[in-house]
């Protein structure tokens, strides 16, 4: 589950924990589109899977397909 995103990251939750410094990437889905992005864990809290707690982590962009960074900037100014 990912929240406040925004044209800089976002903060996520997942089951795994990675570690700050940590390389990932992925991508965010408009409609039936992927639009692809790279990132760095800035931040991360453990959860814990015997209570189904989940890991919360923030992810800072290192690189953003220009159709989401199309998409970040139209929803930063509403």
């Amino acid at each position: 589950m990912t929240a406040d995103i925004s044209p800089g990251g976002f903060s996520i939750e997942l089951p795994q924990v990675f570690l700050p410094h940590a390389l990932i990437d992925g991508f965010v889905l408009d409609g039936d589109r992927e639009l692809p992005f790279a990132g760095e864990v800035a931040w991360a809290e453990p959860g814990n899977p015997q209570l189904s707690v989940y890991s919360r982590m923030g992810v800072r962009f290192t690189r953003v397909a220009p159709a989401l960074k199309k998409l970040l900037s139209r929803r930063r100014k509403k």
